[in-house]
């Protein structure tokens, strides 16, 4: 489920802009933030309320699990400027919601993760092979 908050002016941009991390790196950060630690009771709402202090929510979506609909601790804020993201990332990483103390990071491509592979490896695997499709090949998957 993803919630819009404010309806968005046509003149912001959705492009990433080159921006200085609050590690001095140079970062491409885009106009959304990745919030981690949440607690499984948070809901959009109180999420994007608590963001709000670091500029103009344009949307929130906590991620849920396929099957349960629970929450799985984690998601996506979207603001109307790239400033205004990295400005959640410096203001609000360390600080506490429902409880919790949330992280606030940059959103990374999905090829600049950890460990891209994981899901192979581990639990998607795993329920595949209870279900027999993965039987043959489970030796390969692991290293």
């Amino acid at each position: 489920m993803c919630v819009t908050v404010r309806n968005v002016p046509s003149e912001v941009p959705e492009e990433s802009s080159p921006l200085i991390g609050p590690n001095g790196r140079a970062l491409m950060v885009m106009n959304q933030v990745f919030v981690g630690g949440l607690a499984w009771a948070t809901n959009e709402p109180a999420l994007a309320e608590h963001m709000e202090p670091a500029g103009q929510v344009l949307s929130v979506r906590i991620i849920r699990d396929r099957e349960t609909g629970r929450s799985k601790g984690y998601g996506f804020v979207a603001y109307a400027a790239p400033e205004q993201a990295l400005a959640a990332i410096e203001r609000l990483h360390g600080t506490t919601l429902d409880g919790r103390t949330v992280g606030v990071s940059e959103v990374r491509p999905r090829d600049e993760r950890a460990d891209p592979g994981r899901d192979l490896q581990g639990d998607r695997a795993r329920r595949e092979l209870g279900r027999g499709t993965l039987a043959s090949s489970w030796g390969r998957l692991r290293p």
